[in-house]
C-alpha cells in the first residue's frame, strides 16, 4: 500500500507528541473502518516508533494538526480525498475504539459535512456551546437542534 491509497474508508488523523492518548483509539487484533494517520510533532524516538507500528501511516512533522494535514496533502504523502470521512482529532481526546467507530456512522448516516465531538468540561475549552453537560440534558439553546440531543460525543469529520 503506498501512501496514496487508503486501507479504509475513513481516516482518524492526528498530530501528536511524546504525551497523547492514541494508543487507546485502537485495539490490537480489533477490525476497524479507518485508517489511523498519525503526524508525529516531538523528538522521542521511542514514542515514534510505538506510534508507527501502531498506526496505519505515521510522519515527522512539526506543526499543529490542521498544518500538517494541509501540508502532507500539499506534498502528495496523503490522499485525503480518496476518504468518505476524514476526522481531525486532538491527540489527547479520550475515547474508545467502539465510540470512533459510532461517531463515523453516525456522521455518514446524517450525511455531516463538519461535525465534532462535546468536550469534557475539565479539558481547555475554546467554544463553551461545546462543553458536555453529564447530566444528560441539552444544554444547546432552545431552538437548536441537532443528531446528539443527548449531548453525545460526535466526529470533527469533513466527507470528501
Amino acid at each position: 500500500m503506498t501512501s496514496l491509497e487508503p486501507a479504509r474508508r475513513f481516516c482518524l488523523f492526528t498530530s501528536a507528541g511524546a504525551r497523547n492518548l492514541v494508543r487507546t483509539w485502537t485495539r490490537q487484533g480489533q477490525e476497524r473502518s479507518f485508517d489511523l494517520v498519525v503526524a508525529y510533532y516531538d523528538d522521542d524516538e521511542a514514542e515514534f516508533e510505538a506510534l508507527e507500528k501502531l498506526s496505519d501511516r505515521c510522519f515527522r512533522i512539526k506543526g499543529g494538526k490542521y498544518q500538517n494535514l494541509w501540508n502532507l496533502w500539499r506534498r502528495g504523502d496523503l490522499a485525503i480525498s480518496a476518504y468518505d470521512y476524514v476526522w481531525v482529532a486532538d491527540d489527547d481526546m479520550q475515547i474508545a475504539p467502539e465510540d470512533i467507530e459510532r461517531c463515523f456512522a453516525i456522521a455518514e448516516r446524517f450525511g455531516f459535512w463538519v461535525s465534532s465531538p462535546s468536550h469534557d468540561p475539565k479539558g481547555k475549552i475554546s467554544n463553551p456551546f461545546m462543553v458536555r453537560d453529564n447530566s444528560g440534558q441539552d444544554i444547546r439553546p432552545r431552538g437548536q437542534t441537532g443528531a446528539w440531543g443527548d449531548s453525545q460525543p460526535g466526529p470533527d469529520v469533513i466527507p470528501s
